[in-house]
């Protein structure tokens, strides 16, 4: 233990000795990726969608090969909820006394969620520098807030009714309670849950144009420690209403509806946000440094330190 708490000593004095010739930069950067949240659905098929990142931060270099940062991100992720589903309610009775089965079909069922987030980061980065360029190898973690959560769906519900003793399927006869109707909608997400924790990692380089001024390209990859989705306490069933007048032939497509995860075919449980993707940007660094070593001298301005 005594060996540790050496090690650490002798760091935070390394770190308050260099910092007299510290270097202080400025990162903008912007990526495009995939993303998806790690939800199940018993009947249609989930999966991710197009993700975004803005990033702006500021790094603190106490010593040559590290950097200590601190930002704020904007990210945009989404997840893909499609496919077909059909419900069926038997010994349904119409006008006429007679006993029919009748189904619900949602056919080619796309739906959207989009969430918003506004982060701060703090991150840990490890330079290493190149003969031409320098790579860069960051970790950290993230809080994010919720500024937005959206769902967009689009599909058809398609009704129709099965007559046994006929062996006869009703289809498109509106004025009996069979029909094909168009669904869109857009509503806010009632289940997002408003502040999670993340963990972060980015790996890439950075090429000096000017002794102040580097391009910088990332690989990134920011996965959530907290679920995105709150759990549903009394999720609403997929299903049919009867119209105001409560006729038992006249049925439409659940009135409340307003996404997947609201319903019975949705496992929130694990509904952790993966975020992986491309980022390029620019960084400034504010200070040019007094530290002199070999490296510097036989390739100039090539170290984020030099």
């Amino acid at each position: 233990m005594r060996k540790y708490l050496l090690c650490l000593l002798l760091f935070c004095y390394s770190l308050v000795y260099a910092q007299s010739n510290a270097l202080h930069s400025f990162d903008v950067t912007g990526g495009v990726g995939w993303s998806n949240i790690g939800y199940k659905l018993t009947e249609l098929q989930q999966t991710g969608n197009i993700g975004a990142l803005f990033h702006v931060g500021y790094n603190f270099h106490p010593v040559s090969w590290m950097s200590l940062g601190v930002g704020l991100d904007f990210e945009c992720d989404g997840a893909m909820a499609r496919g077909n589903l059909m419900r069926t309610w038997n010994s349904v009775t119409d006008t006429d006394g007679e006993n029919y089965d009748h189904s619900l079909q949602l056919v080619n069922w796309k739906e959207r969620q989009q969430l918003c987030l506004l982060q701060i980061p703090v991150a840990l980065q490890f330079i290493v520098p190149t003969e031409k360029v320098s790579v860069l190898i960051q970790v950290g973690a993230k809080y994010a807030v919720k500024i937005g959560a959206n769902v967009n769906t689009n599909g058809t519900t398609l009704h129709t009714g099965y007559y046994a003793p006929w062996h006869l399927t009703l289809q498109d006869m509106e004025q009996y309670g069979f029909y094909t109707a168009d669904f869109r909608s857009k509503n806010q997400l009632k289940t997002a849950t408003d502040g999670t924790w993340h963990i972060f990692a980015k790996a890439g380089v950075a090429v000096p144009m000017t002794s102040k001024l580097y391009f910088i390209a990332n690989l990134y990859a920011d996965y959530s420690l907290t679920n995105i989705f709150k759990t549903v306490d009394s999720p609403a069933a997929i299903g049919v209403r009867n119209d105001k007048e409560g006729m038992q032939n006249i049925h439409y497509f659940m009135p409340d509806y307003t996404s997947v995860l609201d319903t019975d075919i949705a496992n929130l449980k694990n509904s952790k946000l993966l975020n992986v993707g491309l980022e390029l940007g620019i960084r400034y660094v504010l200070k040019t440094t007094k530290h002199s070593h070999s490296h510097s001298k036989k390739y100039p301005c090539r170290c984020l330190m030099d």
